[in-house]
């Protein structure tokens, strides 16, 4: 338990055949992914709502260089640099998740299943 947030941190066993992620996933707070690290180019997730993620998508398009697009896993909110994919965010529906490229966003598998 960690007794300054009353959030519960238990090891993830990864299944079979899972990407290995660099050393720093970790349960971040809210739909941003917000885990104290400084660098845009790490691998996170973290539960959100509807709600959540719409406050999110608001926050990020207001300047008009994020947009969103519909994927199979979810909808994506990301931007583009030289006509490549940069960081990006994925809101799967009760969880979203941040990766440094909406490709790389494959390698993270988020919350596990119900």
């Amino acid at each position: 338990m960690d007794p300054s947030s009353n959030v519960t941190v238990a090891p993830l066993v990864l299944p079979e055949g899972a990407v290995q992620l660099p050393p720093m996933p970790v349960l971040a707070q809210g739909a941003n992914c917000i885990a104290g690290q400084d660098s845009d180019n790490f691998y996170d997730w973290s539960p959100a709502s509807r709600a959540d993620w719409d406050a999110l998508v608001a926050e990020f398009t207001a300047d008009g260089a994020w947009f969103t697009e519909d994927g199979p896993r979810g909808t994506y909110l990301t931007y583009k640099i030289d006509g490549r994919y940069r960081q990006t965010f994925l809101f799967t529906g009760d969880a979203v998740i941040l990766a440094p490229t909406k490709a790389a966003t494959d390698a993270v598998i988020g919350p596990p299943l119900a």
